[in-house]
């Protein structure tokens, strides 16, 4: 028996006259590749990181190289994120309307003018349209519930979000004009209108179009961008 060849079996496949050192190494590389991945997952996972065998099944996402994610997983996370920012916003916009709706019924209601009133009636159908745009994406998700439409599912449920948040910003800016006009005389009802619409569009509009630049200007220029 030569001394590269070892004499016993290693599994039922192997006869007793000996294998050569080649054969094990061919059987042992994917025992010994697998633990090796284990080993360093283990020692990874308390960082969050964790280290795979490449797939042949999973596509990156094109637009997306960053974070190594195949399409179904890109637009996962994509329907994730929105469900949860409609989640917030529709929390605000159901207080409000109830707001809203409890207002008639109360002894102050009674002495408002006409102007008032169509006002009221305007903040009513606003609160109203922001709860049907922002609920909306929920909706089609059940009924394209596994059709595999998930990409214009996200699509449409962007543009209906983007009218929710309008809606909702200009039914709290003419609910405010409403409270104000009962509660302030003059000039003082007008700016405060004017302010909140302002508040509005600065926060939702104009940083985040400001930040989204500077932040592409910065991926130009060859700085990582702050995540």
């Amino acid at each position: 028996m030569w001394p590269w060849t070892v004499p016993y079996p290693l599994d039922g496949r192997i006869n007793r006259q000996g294998l050569h050192l080649s054969e094990v190494g061919a059987w042992m590389a994917p025992i010994v590749r697998n633990s090796w991945l284990a080993g360093i997952n283990w020692g990874r996972a308390s960082e969050g990181r964790t280290m795979h065998a490449p797939s042949s099944s999973s596509v990156q996402a094109r637009d997306d190289p960053g974070r190594h994610e195949s399409e179904e997983e890109r637009e996962d996370r994509n329907l994730m994120e929105l469900l949860q920012e409609l989640r917030v916003a529709g929390i605000g916009v159901q207080v409000l309307f109830g707001f809203l709706l409890s207002l008639p019924f109360t002894a102050r209601f009674a002495r408002i003018d006409s102007t008032q009133r169509h006002l009221y009636i305007a903040c009513l159908l606003l609160a109203a349209l922001a709860t049907g745009l922002l609920s909306a994406p929920v909706a089609y998700h059940r009924l394209v519930f596994r059709q595999h439409k998930k990409a214009p599912l996200l699509r449409v449920a962007n543009a209906m979000a983007l009218g929710g948040l309008a809606a909702v910003g200009l039914a709290m800016s003419t609910t405010v004009l409403l409270v104000a006009g009962v509660v302030l005389n003059g000039i003082a009802v007008p700016l405060i209108f004017a302010s909140v619409v302002g508040m509005f569009v600065l926060l939702w509009v104009i940083v985040p179009v400001v930040s989204g630049r500077s932040g592409d200007n910065e991926e130009a220029a060859g700085r990582p961008r702050e995540s």
